[in-house]
């Protein structure tokens, strides 16, 4: 395992988080909120890896900007996470570095940003993270850990209320949220 520390962060208790179709939000004292396209793992005893599932990181990065103390304002609030649309088992995903991931944002029905990547990041390995998560700190059956957004967002696409977030994860699904201003 490299020594390099990556960043784990708490995101959201279950309560905070939706499942698809339902509303991810903007914090009202956000400008600049965007989506993050993760592959999502819900962990099992020890860190085992049970499923995979999508996600998205709703981030008010704004906020986040503001200082590293502010970093849970700009990413724990009411809908700043989305999860689903279900979860799948690792014997039905040999190699999920290898899966491709997509982020559209849709506004008055055209999409406004789409982009593509692939899930391969070794600073953001599966194993990797789950390793440093469970360093020093025994996490219950059921965690999911995000692994991290390899598209970016840019700053003006930032998120509108009433848009739709889509982020698809090949041999998962598709994750589809509309967008709500708090």
């Amino acid at each position: 395992m490299s020594d390099r520390r990556p960043a784990i962060y708490f995101k959201a208790t279950a309560h905070r988080v939706v499942g698809p179709h339902a509303s991810i939000a903007i914090r009202q004292d956000s400008l600049i909120t965007v989506p993050e396209a993760n592959l999502a793992v819900v962990l099992g005893s020890a860190g085992s890896v049970m499923a995979f599932t999508v996600c998205n990181d709703v981030t008010a990065r704004d906020i986040a900007r503001s200082g590293p103390e502010f970093l849970g304002q700009a990413k724990t609030y009411l809908g700043s996470c989305a999860l689903g649309p279900c979860l799948v088992t690792p014997d039905e995903i040999e190699d999920p570095g290898a899966l491709q991931m997509r982020c559209s944002i849709i506004r008055s029905g055209e999409a406004i940003f789409s982009e593509a990547a692939g899930l391969a990041c070794p600073e953001r390995s599966i194993e990797r993270l789950v390793g440093w998560l469970c360093r020093n700190n025994p996490v219950p059956p059921g965690t999911v850990l995000s692994t991290g957004t390899g598209i970016p967002v840019p700053d003006s696409m930032a998120l509108s209320d009433g848009d739709q977030v889509d982020i698809e994860v090949q041999r998962i699904g598709r994750l589809s949220n509309p967008v709500r201003k708090t």
